[in-house]
């Protein structure tokens, strides 16, 4: 009987944009993508990804309980003979915790109940797989937060920078007095910004490698360049066909209007010879 619930694939295919729009259609057909019920749900868990977990997790919890009441219900163990109890053994089965106080006896049971561990596994790496694409960054933010990253190097380089030329002048001006407790107090200092600074120039360049372009951009733009060139020969080829096909029925118009002519003329000359005859006619 729940079989039949394929046909709710069919539903969502027909009442897609994709089932009467045209223009959708074909660009799909200009990328080689088909429109089938497969690309449908890609584009559903795309779009909506949280709605449509949910009401797939919901359905097959409610429909799981209900097989798994038909199966145990009068051979296998009483308490499942409930429907809680069996929706109460899918969800547990399902987030794959098994507490073990209610299980299925038949093998019809406990089918069921090894088709909802594997499913609830799937699931939950969906579910992991969507929360990483939520939380992690667009290529826009990313630049906004590597130009940030710069600016904070940037700006500490500078400032312990600026910390060493500070200390070299104490060091100039204090080696001429008999203080040597500040003297080497300002070569800690100095030896302590040295590090510094070559420790933010190590990391600037670990900073450059990894904001650079890398070899996966280059393929990618290399990509979408060949594209784009393949798009616009398709498109001047299709030109090309049009300007042709233009051109032969401008030669074709050409040839009637001279065949138009040519018939004008035969008829002008045969109504001129007619009438120098009628004329003759008359004469006589």
């Amino acid at each position: 009987m729940f079989l039949r619930l394929y046909w709710v694939t069919r539903c969502l295919h027909l009442h897609s944009r994709l089932s009467y729009d045209v223009a959708a259609k074909s660009i799909a057909g200009m990328n080689r993508v088909k429109t089938d019920t497969k690309f449908i749900l890609k584009r559903t868990l795309y779009l909506y990804p949280g709605l449509a977990l949910a009401i797939f997790v919901l359905v097959f919890w409610l429909i799981g309980g209900y097989i798994l009441r038909l199966c145990e219900g009068n051979f296998g163990d009483e308490n499942l003979r409930s429907y809680y109890n069996a929706l109460w053994l899918m969800c547990v089965t399902f987030l794959t915790i098994g507490y073990g106080d209610i299980y299925p006896i038949t093998v019809c049971g406990r089918l069921m109940a090894i088709l909802t561990g594997v499913i609830g596994v799937c699931v939950a790496s969906m579910i992991v797989a969507v929360i990483s694409q939520k939380i992690s960054l667009s290529h826009a933010e990313e630049r906004v937060h590597n130009f940030m990253a710069r600016t904070k190097h940037a700006r500490s380089l500078k400032i312990t920078a600026a910390q060493v030329l500070k200390e070299c002048w104490f060091l100039y001006k204090i080696k001429s007095m008999a203080d040597q407790d500040r003297v080497i107090q300002h070569q800690r200092r100095l030896s302590a910004a040295i590090c510094t600074l070559r420790r933010l120039r190590k990391e600037q360049r670990v900073l450059q490698e990894e904001n650079g372009v890398s070899l996966d951009d280059v393929a990618k733009i290399s990509q979408n360049a060949t594209e784009m060139v393949r798009g616009v020969g398709q498109s001047q080829q299709r030109l090309t066909e049009r300007v042709n096909a233009m051109e032969l029925r401008l030669e074709q118009i050409h040839k009637g209007i001279d065949v138009l002519t040519e018939l004008i003329i035969k008829r002008n000359e045969t109504a001129s010879n007619e009438t120098k005859i009628e004329n003759k006619t008359e004469y006589v």
